[in-house]
């Protein structure tokens, strides 16, 4: 079954919700932004390049962009949990015995980074 995905619109400065939208394509977000009466100090996105590229479009390039730390962490983990599943495939497959695989997990968690 393919994800639904959904576009929300808010504004963490007035705890408000903006708009919505039923996808999360280019032109939607550009519809919906059109629309907004105001121009944000910031914009907070996830890691979805439609979301930059129509900020950019619409806002200009001077308003700065930040992924939010929830979807960056996500990624590293997927890309670790990528890579582990890697070298274990060749640890497997290559006879290595006794081998251990590094956990970055608990230091990319860690509160220390946030």
């Amino acid at each position: 079954m393919k994800k639904q995905y959904h576009l929300v619109i808010t504004s963490i400065t007035d705890k408000a919700l903006l708009a919505l939208g039923n996808d999360r394509k280019k032109q939607t977000l550009l519809t919906l932004l059109g629309q907004l009466n105001t121009r944000p100090k910031a914009v907070c996105i996830d890691m979805w390049p439609a979301y930059r590229n129509a900020s950019r479009e619409v806002f200009g390039k001077d308003i700065p962009i930040v992924v939010d730390k929830f979807h960056v962490f996500a990624y590293l983990n997927r890309k670790i949990l990528e890579s582990k599943d890697l070298l274990e495939y060749r640890r497997k497959y290559n006879g290595v015995e006794n081998y251990s695989l590094p956990s970055f997990r608990p230091l990319l968690l860690s509160h220390k980074n946030f």
